[in-house]
């Protein structure tokens, strides 16, 4: 057993051995991604699509997979039970939770093979190999910023929308994401997340730590 993790049925346990075969013969015609098995392959070629039949009732953003909309869901809640006993930060679902925690552990298998930077997360290193080709398809119709994916694009739009709908609830500031929302409510935390990997330094947000690693080259 390779991670422990169970099924009710054999084809889905031989699907998901798959995965850890490392063998993806599967590729994404439009972005060059690679895929396990022919069903991922047909889920992620939805996001290519534009068609999000999935909307969220509470912040009306829409997603192509009707998993994807349950997990978003779970962000509205205030029940976020899976605490990160480094720093505090606190996550809906085990999943978020358990890739977070990657992050302390200073573990970065995917390496770009372009640069040589390394991530804790394949789907990080995915979104950062598309950095190199310059290419930026999803153009803002609002005020023409051009983004490298959808979900960027996504996130942009909301800021044009006005609408805040993520409120911290230490002094009530208002956010137009959950991501934001967390990265602000870490400051009140008094602690520091980013660790420079040459020298030690902490800082407390990511542009922080970006600006000053340029010191080091």
């Amino acid at each position: 057993m390779q991670c422990g993790k169970k099924f009710t049925r054999k084809g889905n346990l031989t699907k998901h051995t798959l995965i850890h075969s490392g063998v993806r013969k599967y590729e994404c015609s439009e972005c060059r991604k690679k895929f396990a098995t022919k069903t991922d392959l047909t889920r992620h070629a939805l996001t290519h699509s534009g068609v999000r039949n999935y909307e969220c009732l509470e912040c009306g953003r829409k997603f192509t997979q009707k998993g994807h909309l349950t997990k978003h869901i779970l962000r509205h809640s205030s029940n976020r039970n899976y605490e990160c006993l480094e720093c505090r930060k606190k996550f809906t679902t085990k999943t978020d939770f358990t890739k977070h925690i990657l992050t302390h552990s200073g573990v970065r298998n995917y390496e770009c093979l372009e640069c040589g930077k390394k991530f804790t997360q394949k789907d990080h290193l995915t979104k950062h190999t598309l950095t190199h080709r310059g290419v930026r398809n999803h153009e803002c119709l609002e005020c023409g910023k051009k983004c490298i994916t959808k979900s960027d694009l996504t996130k942009h739009t909301l800021t044009h929308s006005g609408v805040r709908n993520f409120e911290c609830e230490e002094c009530g500031k208002k956010f137009f994401t959950i991501g934001a929302l967390d990265r602000h409510a870490f400051r009140h935390t008094g602690l520091w997340e980013f660790k420079c990997d040459v020298c030690g330094k902490c800082f407390k947000t990511k542009s922080k730590i970006a600006r000053h690693m340029k010191v080091h080259f």
